[in-house]
């Protein structure tokens, strides 16, 4: 799941052991965003 907020990305990646939440900071100005994982 991910949620886009104010400039904030928040990615929530389910893994057997524990969730692990991700908050990544993004530019506003940014037209393109590109997540690898």
């Amino acid at each position: 799941a991910a949620d886009y907020d104010d400039g904030v990305l928040t990615i929530k990646i389910p893994v057997a052991e524990q969730a692990k939440p991700r908050k990544i900071s993004i530019g506003r100005s940014q037209k393109r965003h590109q997540i690898a994982s």
